[in-house]
């Protein structure tokens, strides 16, 4: 995968250490944080602890997402085991930016560059009351697939088959 991905307003590039300071003012928004079934950032070094544990994982990577220079969400792959041909994306932004076509954006990209690596198939496990997340998907042509636990949070499954 590319360590850079670029949209006609974005630009997505591998998380680093350096970004946790701006990450964790995205993550630390109790809303922005409940799509992410996770509890909102308190501090800096937790936005640090989960940037390293990201890039350290063999399956994964992960990008800060950038409107010119400032970061304002982030995205990325989860499960990138090739040998499935099926690879999860999971994306964020700061609630300043929601609903302004940054997402659709994002997730474009992602889905360009998981077929230029062969993938497939896309899923996206997304909270089942972020709607906003959930028309994104569907009007990308992902289908509704199941709602389940998940480490203690329902997620809803939404799949795209890839040409």
């Amino acid at each position: 995968m590319k360590d850079v991905l670029q949209t006609e307003r974005l630009r997505l590039r591998k998380m680093h250490d350096d970004d946790a300071e701006d990450l964790y003012k995205i993550w630390a928004n109790p809303r922005v944080a409940n799509y992410m079934n996770i509890e909102p950032f308190t501090t800096a070094n937790q936005a640090l602890a989960m940037i390293r544990v990201i890039n350290d994982a063999p399956y994964a990577l992960r990008y800060s997402v950038l409107l010119e220079n400032e970061i304002i969400g982030s995205a990325g792959f989860n499960d990138m085991n090739g040998a499935s041909g099926v690879v999860e994306i999971g994306y964020d932004l700061a609630e300043h930016y929601w609903r302004r076509g940054f997402g659709t954006e994002i997730v474009r990209a992602l889905l360009t560059e998981a077929t230029h690596h062969h993938y497939t198939e896309v899923h996206a496990k997304i909270a089942p009351h972020n709607e906003g997340s959930i028309k994104l998907v569907e009007k990308l042509a992902f289908t509704y697939q199941a709602t389940f636990e998940e480490e203690g949070q329902q997620v809803a499954l939404y799949t795209k088959k890839l040409q």
